[in-house]
């Protein structure tokens, strides 16, 4: 690991209610309907994570 990619390390944080997660991500990390589980709020919701920036599923 370089430290460019220890500098760009994220922890994601919930899209409900804000609060941290212990989900590391890196620049690099693709999640595609992820179940996020929430420590704060108690709630699970899916997620997409691509190249830093995480999109809500909606529910249909």
């Amino acid at each position: 690991m370089t430290n460019e990619e220890r500098i760009t390390k994220q922890f994601v944080c919930c899209p409900n209610c804000g609060a941290l997660t212990t989900i590391g991500i890196y620049k690099d990390t693709v999640l595609i309907n992820y179940p996020l589980c929430c420590p704060e709020c108690q709630k699970e919701t899916l997620i997409n994570i691509i190249r830093l920036q995480m999109t809500k599923i909606e529910d249909e």
